[in-house]
């Protein structure tokens, strides 16, 4: 296979942390160049995977929120009809009342 040569510009910084990387670990420029494109151009990279499940977990996420928050307002709403239509009770009846929904509840 016929390598082809490319002519890539890079800051000064990135361009020396690249020469110490290659030189730390006795490896050529090219073939880190050759590697890096190879992963980033890749479709079955696994960081490609994980942002894809990502956004579906962040998908699934935003329904269960829009679903908790629509039963939130529900709640809000049945307890506002139970406090206007439940009448008062005092203080001798609280007693008996709140053992009754208990064992109602049981």
């Amino acid at each position: 296979m016929k390598r082809k040569n490319i002519h890539p510009y890079l800051s000064s910084e990135l361009f020396q942390r690249f020469k110490s990387y290659c030189s730390k670990r006795n490896i050529s420029q090219s073939s880190v160049v050759e590697a890096a494109l190879q992963e980033y151009l890749d479709d079955n990279s696994d960081i490609r995977l994980l942002l894809r499940r990502l956004d579906r977990q962040g998908r699934h996420l935003d329904r269960v929120e829009r679903d908790v928050t629509a039963l939130a307002e529900a709640f809000g709403v049945f307890v506002q009809l139970w406090f206007a239509h439940a009448p008062r009770l005092g203080d001798e009846d609280k007693k008996g009342a709140e053992k009754e929904a208990w064992n109602r509840y049981s």
